[in-house]
This record gives structure tokens, C-alpha cells and sequence, in this order.
């Protein structure tokens, strides 16, 4: 997997995320802030990666048939959620990558913390 670098700062980012929000769809705003939104999205794959690779690692230890799975929120996803939640900041948002380990018992949920 090739790592995506942020091209832009945070607070660029945080700009993007109220412009898309808040200007026209047909605005040179939202145009630009289009691509700042996928970047930011694609730059969380490859740390997603690393830590999907570490939980996937620990977790196999406790329970081999456990399931580890990743998920990068779509951008549609993401903007419903700048929508719905009025404050919401784009370089803030915290569940733009995930991975979760799945295992049969609790206790084995125990073991691996």
C-alpha cells in the first residue's frame, strides 16, 4: 500500500470541511475543497493499515478464528456527518479510519486489551 502524505494543514483541512458544508455546490470554494477532503481521507489509509496489521497480529494470538476488519469512511459518509453535527471539524473528526477485531467471547475482548 503507497502511503498518502497530507498535503495540506490542518487547518486548511478544517476550512475545506465548513466550506463544503456551507457553500454552493457550484462555487469555486467547494471545488476546491473537494480534493482536500480526499486527501485527508486517503492520507488515513496507510496508518489504518499498520495498526489493522497489529491488532490483526494480537488478536490472532488470542483467538485464531478472530475477525479483524478496516474501514475507511466514504467521503458521502463524511459529509453527512459535517451536515449533522454543526461544529464538526474536518481535521477533528476521529472516525475517519477504523479496524475492530470481532471474537466469539468477551473474555477474549479482555485478553487482547
Amino acid at each position: 500500500m503507497k502511503w498518502i502524505e497530507p498535503k495540506y494543514s490542518k487547518e486548511k483541512v478544517k476550512k475545506a470541511g465548513k466550506n463544503l458544508v456551507s457553500a454552493d455546490v457550484d462555487s469555486l470554494d467547494f471545488k476546491k475543497s473537494v480534493p482536500i477532503l480526499f486527501n485527508w481521507r486517503d492520507a488515513h489509509a496507510f496508518p489504518m493499515q499498520i495498526m489493522l496489521d497489529l491488532l490483526r497480529k494480537n488478536a490472532i494470538r488470542v483467538d485464531v478464528r478472530a475477525l479483524v476488519v478496516q474501514r475507511l469512511k466514504r467521503a458521502p459518509s463524511i459529509l453527512g456527518k459535517l451536515f449533522r453535527e454543526k461544529g464538526m471539524s474536518l481535521s477533528r473528526m476521529e472516525d475517519i479510519a477504523g479496524c475492530r477485531a470481532v471474537f466469539d467471547k468477551t473474555e477474549h475482548v479482555y485478553q487482547l486489551f
